[in-house]
């Protein structure tokens, strides 16, 4: 891993669920993620059904593998890397974390298994636990989903551009 190269990835801790893993990196490549780490053990393997959700995304983004999560999540923060655990119950609204982000600073968002979320020591080495708004009384949304939520708000973040703007971009021609 070379830490001078990039800038702003991702972590999936415990996501088995191919057709989750291809989504999230779908989206991942759609919005400029850099990598994805993911576990050696109870994680989705490389299968036809993950390829095909990722539709060519998974061959374009750095991936690399860990045997622990929390290590590798010490070490991130040993090189001053900024590290967001993701959690519907928790109180910090992601939206306020990614409205800090410099270009000069180092991300990394971890999006846990559905149902058990990211786990307890890894929870304890980020720097942060956020949630993304909804409506009161609801239960989590679907990972992939949440993924693809957070890196476009990143991605807004990253070009200073709003929802509204976007809209009145013509093609040049």
């Amino acid at each position: 891993f070379n830490n001078k190269k990039f800038k702003l990835g991702v972590i999936l801790e415990s996501i088995t669920d191919p057709n989750n893993v291809g989504a999230i990196y779908r989206s991942a490549r759609a919005f400029g993620i850099e990598f994805i780490i993911s576990t050696i053990k109870n994680s989705a393997n490389e299968t036809a059904s993950l390829l095909n959700t990722a539709c060519g995304a998974f061959e374009s983004i750095d991936s690399f593998k860990v045997n622990n999560i929390s290590n590798a999540v010490k070490k991130f923060k040993k090189n001053n890397w900024w590290v967001v655990g993701l959690d519907h119950r928790a109180s910090h609204n992601v939206n306020d974390i990614i409205g800090k982000i410099s270009k000069n600073e180092k991300y990394i968002f971890i999006f846990g298994s559905e149902g058990k979320g990211i786990k307890r020591l890894t929870r304890e080495s980020c720097n942060v636990i956020s949630s993304i708004p909804n409506l009161p009384n609801t239960n989590s949304i679907n990972v992939s989903n949440a993924a693809a939520i957070v890196f476009y708000e990143i991605y807004k973040r990253q070009l200073d551009i709003s929802v509204e703007a976007t809209r009145w971009i013509l093609p040049v021609q």
